[in-house]
């Protein structure tokens, strides 16, 4: 018995080494503490997210952009961030209209002037990260195992009594518009909710899809969006979508039609900038789910998650700016259940909004900015000790480890009149007073160094609930 003992033991430690080398130099699982991606990834101090980290991902590739990675934080190198790399070393980023924006390196003039003369243009999310962000930035939706009739429609979407008469319920759970209105006479209901960058606490959903739910952001108004609901079109029938940017006057639309000799095609215009449209097949008969996609600057709609039409939207202001909104209309008999409203993620203008990102250097920003005190915001402060001339650079918020959100300025001023400074390293300082340090200044740092990379964000792996793939 002793022997087996023995040779149980050995290979339990044997693989235990294995595992220990295997975590230190190819994988670990890092628990995050802070909001910045959500909902990519829940971050709270004691509910987060424990996430998968691959240390072998740069090792022979490089970074690319809109890869979540870990990162050791350059103001204090002790504690560990995890955010989205969103510009390359040697590039220009413009944070304008809640969009990324790549710009000439070069290009040193205005903003608008630049995206005017095509020196800075709108970047585009890879399509399976941009459909990963519309699931989860869901603005409003109906259930599709549930019946879409007036009750839930009255939830969603305000109409007046004369559109709403244009509705009726039908026996297998949906809605059917009827009328035959021109385009520029549409039965519209409009979304109740507006489309903002506030985003649902995921750990603390509401009871009532309809009913305010507790959450951060809320300030600012987005534009891109998508809308999808299954639809069902008789020879004759029609759904129509729009979307309105009250930023910047963008009216964009969506028609999905069957004629009279059944054939089915999807329509986008754009009426701000003149008309842009394309056309694409739809299923003979039966439900199909539909859905309009108005972001970063492109159109698309697609039919069962195939893509049947796209459109270059020209982003020129309306002349007279629509007040926004998402609206839905049906006619012709066309019928409509499980309709969804989801919003892209939208980059607020909050701090530094224009980057030139240094040789060997990522710019890295959150998923939930309203959330994230990410590069936007990075300063470092400077002090020196009067008595010996030396200088120590820091996080000009004091963020320490284990520290869910900035706890004070750096440095800090205590009761007692001791004044505490903590220095890249985390090394804390604590002066008896004011006179024993000269504070420099601060200057912006939203940069990450290539060696502060530690790895690639991989999957969620606990809580069970959540896990998954990191898009």
């Amino acid at each position: 018995t002793s022997g087996i003992l023995r040779v149980a033991l050995r290979r339990a430690a044997t693989c235990a080494l294995w595992v220990f080398v295997y975590k230190l130099c190819a994988v670990d699982v890092v628990g995050v503490l802070t909001g910045s991606m959500e909902p990519t990834v829940i971050g709270r101090p004691e509910r987060g997210d424990q996430v998968l980290m691959d240390r072998l991902a740069y090792v022979f590739d490089a970074p690319e952009r809109f890869d979540a990675v870990f990162f050791r934080f350059p103001q204090n190198r002790a504690v560990t961030y995890l955010k989205r790399i969103v510009g390359l070393p040697g590039e220009q980023i413009v944070l304008k209209d809640g969009d990324l924006w790549l710009g000439d390196p070069d290009w040193f003039g205005d903003v608008d002037e630049g995206v005017a003369r095509g020196k800075i243009r709108r970047l585009r999310k890879p399509e399976a990260l941009q459909r990963a962000l519309f699931d989860r930035f869901t603005v409003a939706e109906a259930p599709k195992d549930a019946p879409f009739d007036f009750a839930r429609f009255d939830r969603l979407f305000d109409a007046p009594p004369a559109t709403r008469a244009r509705w009726t319920e039908t026996a297998d759970g949906a809605l059917r518009g009827d009328g035959d209105e021109p385009p520029d006479r549409l039965p519209w209901a409009r979304l109740k909710r507006p489309l903002t960058d506030f985003l649902p606490d995921p750990l603390a959903p509401a009871a009532d899809p309809a009913a305010p739910a507790p959450g951060t952001g809320g300030a600012y108004s987005v534009g891109d969006a998508a809308f999808e609901a299954l639809v069902r079109l008789p020879r004759g029938g029609a759904v129509h979508f729009r979307l309105d940017d009250p930023r910047t006057g963008e009216r964009r639309t969506a028609r999905f039609a069957r004629d009279a000799d059944g054939r089915g095609t999807a329509t986008l215009t754009d009426a701000s900038g003149g008309a842009t449209a394309a056309a694409g097949p739809l299923p003979a008969d039966g439900w199909a789910r539909v859905r309009f996609e108005a972001v970063d600057g492109a159109l698309r709609a697609f039919v069962d998650d195939v893509l049947v039409a796209s459109a270059e939207a020209p982003g020129k202001a309306a002349t007279s700016p629509p007040a926004g909104g998402v609206f839905l209309a049906a006619t012709g008999g066309a019928e409509v259940r499980a309709p969804r409203v989801c919003r892209d993620l939208y980059w607020i203008p909050d701090g530094q909004t224009r980057f030139f990102v240094p040789s060997g250097a990522y710019l890295c920003l959150g998923d939930h900015p309203s959330e994230s005190s990410d590069a936007r915001l990075w300063r470092v402060t400077v002090v020196e000790e009067t008595a010996t001339g030396r200088r120590f650079e820091g996080d000009a918020d004091g963020v320490r480890p284990g520290a869910a959100r900035a706890d004070g300025r750096n440095p800090r001023s205590h009761d007692d009149g001791s004044v505490e400074f903590v220095d890249r390293d985390n090394v804390r300082r604590v002066y008896s007073g004011d006179r024993e340090l000269f504070t420099l200044g601060s200057y912006r740092a939203p940069y990450i160094p290539r060696e502060a990379l530690l790895g690639r964000a991989v999957a969620v792996v606990w809580p069970p609930e959540r896990a998954g793939f990191v898009r």
